[in-house]
């Protein structure tokens, strides 16, 4: 979703310079022009964290997987199974049952 924000964004930004090439006289507050020009290093930063904390979601996911008393490797249709609640997941039950102890 962000991803899709921020391309609309700099797709305004390029009408919006195209109209000043037009036509200089267009009012644009210089707070707003000098955001619009620093958004490229601000996406690339935004970028950044996002890659950062999805490399880091996958290594807890990682690391969380190696400590469960089972293995979580399922075939395909009992993972839609879960998806669709027709099967408990395994997790949870442990989670659950971690509740009563």
């Amino acid at each position: 979703m962000a991803a899709v924000v921020m391309e609309n964004v700099r797709r305004m930004i390029c009408i919006l310079d195209t109209l000043l090439h037009i036509d200089p006289t267009i009012q644009v507050k210089p707070e707003l022009k000098a955001e619009l020009d620093m958004l490229p290093q601000h996406n690339k930063r935004f970028t950044k964290l996002l890659n950062e904390i999805t490399t880091l979601t996958h290594q807890l996911e990682q690391r969380y997987r190696g400590i469960l008393p089972f293995s979580v490797e399922t075939s395909p249709l009992r993972r839609l199974a879960t998806r669709l609640h027709l099967r408990r997941d395994p997790a949870q039950v442990l989670f659950d049952l971690s509740w009563y102890s």
